[in-house]
């Protein structure tokens, strides 16, 4: 039983679920308080600065992947699907989650260029002469590599 004027300070669990998570600007003042962090996320994005931070702090981290990176990340995060073509717009560096289907279309070199990272919770296709950009793919789900020149056809076909 506590009395008049008693206070008592209970430490709280955080659980944070995303697709990415950006913790380059996370500071261990606000995040100390907490008994224990609970991190479940495709994509960490830390620095050096925070990688530290949370290093210290009381957190349990499931993260598919964490990436070091240093400047602006564009991140792009989609439920349904998602293509990527020559026109689609990104900066110098992205990151991409896609809850649905991937589209890569044929000519997308530069696009794929900026593309750290893509974490696909479905199925992928892309033709084969981007296969070189492909490592880059993480796919939880069927992946299907398109010969050049080849025309896809729509499941159900009537000639």
């Amino acid at each position: 039983m506590r009395g008049k004027g008693d206070i008592m300070f209970e430490k709280k669990n955080l659980i944070v679920n995303c697709d990415v998570c950006d913790a380059r600007k996370v500071q261990e003042e606000g995040m100390s308080g907490y008994e224990r962090i609970i991190l479940n996320t495709d994509f960490l994005l830390v620095d050096e600065r925070s990688r530290g931070i949370l290093n210290n702090l009381p957190m349990v981290c499931n993260a598919d992947e964490t990436l070091e990176v240093e400047g602006e990340v564009s991140v792009i995060s989609v439920n349904g699907d998602y293509e990527i073509s020559g026109n689609t717009l990104l900066g110098d560096q992205a990151v991409i989650c896609v809850n649905g289907d991937l589209t890569v279309r044929l000519g997308t070199e530069k696009v794929l260029e900026k593309i750290l990272r893509i974490c696909v919770n479905g199925s992928a296709k892309y033709p084969e002469s981007m296969g070189p950009y492909m490592n880059r793919l993480t796919v939880n789900g069927s992946v299907q590599c398109i010969p050049d020149g080849c025309i896809e056809l729509k499941p159900v076909y009537t000639i």
